[in-house]
């Protein structure tokens, strides 16, 4: 169903209020266009003189629309900015009954933010349309506060700098080529994407072509619940369903499955994360059936897709509280085969799922889908793990098999592992108590340097590495209360 075409209204009383708006003269030239010649002659009571006598007469006590009540203040060459307050009020829309109390709120808190309403004023007061589009929108009728605030309209990035630096706002033209402007308001980015429309297709890339229809920019978009906008006097524009979509926990895309998904074929790996995402707390695992096999169908599309990219949607996928029923279904549609995941049976999805109660670390619910230490360090080679993704990913595999005792997790943070890399391990292995208890505790310092052992006659070289590392574990033996003089009495002993 699609929402109601909106028309603003002017209450009565600006209406009656419109003579004094020509003054001194009351008297306003013939309206142009038919729009407003129309609404000219119901508007004035009958015994109100022609417009094209010059005189303005009394206005009757009927609403008079917005776009009619500003194309005759332009006859008068007036700028005309409505006060804020003014046209507030959504029209109606067939899927309205479908927003909850929590979704109204954050609506209308997101739209009455400072940033919002000074990018509003700027387009409101040129008779631009601006919209809030994508996911945003959608966060906001999860009853999700946004990350991220996206907006598109009509006018060209080249317009919309021009209008934004007019008014002082700093500009950063992140996107030009896909037709988007970032304004910073606040210290907050704000994007602003030109509507388009995108044709040639290949992989992620396709060219692109402006245009002033809302529901051709919205069809190009992946996914039904992606595809609504928002005007910022709080309608709804839902070209595809999506708001009934999100109400019943489904992700469908926009037209056909198959055709989306040859477009770019990671929104595979998109249509399972956001059904994750939307079924977060139902867990209905509720899928179409025709895109699911739209989905295996394409499934080898993904080995073109670039390793990054898959890395980055998986991390995201493992996390959430429906990752086992996704990964099963993933792995039912050949899914995880393309992922560099071809090894993942059932049995790793029941490890994932165990650890998944206790721990969120995306580089943990990774290592549980995998046997050993080598398949870690070929996926990241395959994914292009960063650095410290490697090192934690690493630092899990080796030590889960052995349970962390309290003495054995606080030698590990004594050995220098960082305390994010002891509490993921304790996550993984379930043991949140004692993960409260090493957040607690503070490592001491090891009382003994390298210059003490050069005055105790150990050389420079592996020797005193040797002695030192002897002396730590002594240490650690003692619990940490042997201090320096009594591990120096310690190094005959200890002394190769």
């Amino acid at each position: 169903m699609r929402a109601f075409k909106a028309v603003h209204f002017f209450p009565r009383n600006t209406c009656q209020r419109l003579p004094r708006l020509f003054a001194p003269t009351a008297t306003v030239a013939t309206p142009t266009g038919p729009l407003a010649r129309r609404w000219w002659r119901r508007s004035l009571a009958p015994s109100a003189p022609d417009p094209a006598s010059g005189a303005v007469g009394a206005l009757a006590p009927r609403t008079l629309p917005f776009r009619v009540l500003t194309q005759l203040l332009r006859v008068q060459q007036h700028h005309f900015v409505p006060r804020r307050g003014l046209a507030t009020q959504p029209s109606p829309s067939p899927n309205m009954e479908l927003l909850t109390p929590q979704a109204c709120a954050m609506r209308n808190q997101i739209l009455s933010q400072p940033e919002v309403t000074a990018l509003r004023d700027v387009f409101l007061s040129r008779n631009i349309e601006l919209r809030l589009v994508g996911g945003a929108v959608r966060d906001i009728f999860m009853g999700v506060r946004p990350k991220d605030y996206d907006f598109a309209t009509p006018a060209t990035p080249g317009t919309v700098t021009e209008m934004l630096r007019q008014e002082g706002i700093k500009v950063v033209p992140t996107g030009l080529q896909h037709g988007t402007v970032t304004a910073v308001i606040n210290h907050t980015p704000l994007e602003i994407t030109t509507l388009r429309i995108d044709s040639d297709h290949t992989g992620r890339h396709a060219t692109v072509s402006f245009t002033d229809d809302w529901e051709a920019d919205a069809a190009r978009r992946d996914l039904t619940i992606n595809a609504m906008s928002l005007s910022l006097n709080g309608e709804l524009h839902d070209y595809f369903d999506g708001l009934e979509h999100l109400s019943a926990r489904t992700v469908q895309f926009v037209g056909d499955p198959g055709q989306r998904i040859q477009e770019d074929y990671l929104r595979i790996l998109r249509y399972f994360r956001f059904h994750g995402k939307i079924d977060a707390h139902d867990h209905t695992d509720k899928h179409d059936e025709p895109t699911l096999q739209a989905i295996a169908a394409n499934v080898s599309g993904l080995d073109g897709i670039s390793r990054e990219r898959i890395h980055d949607e998986m991390v995201r996928i493992l996390p959430l509280p429906t990752a086992p029923q996704l990964l099963r279904r993933m792995l039912a549609c050949g899914v995880l085969e393309h992922a560099a995941l071809a090894h993942v049976t059932d049995k790793h999805i029941d490890r994932l799922a165990t650890v998944l109660r206790t721990c969120e670390e995306p580089m943990c619910l990774l290592v549980a889908l995998l046997d050993s230490e080598k398949q870690f360090l070929g996926l990241v080679s395959k994914w292009r793990l960063s650095k410290a993704e490697k090192k934690l990913g690493q630092f899990i595999v080796q030590h889960r098999d052995v349970q962390l005792t309290q003495e054995r997790a606080e030698d590990l943070r004594v050995d220098g592992h960082s305390l994010e890399s002891v509490l993921s391990l304790l996550e993984y292995q379930g043991d949140t108590e004692l993960g409260d208890v090493i957040q607690a505790w503070s490592p001491p310092a090891f009382p003994v340097t390298g210059a003490d052992l050069h005055q105790v006659d150990i050389p420079q070289g592996p020797q005193l590495g040797v002695v030192k590392n002897a002396l730590i574990a002594r240490w650690k033996q003692s619990r940490f209360l042997l201090g320096k003089e009594q591990l120096l009495a310690l190094v005959p002993e200890v002394q190769p």
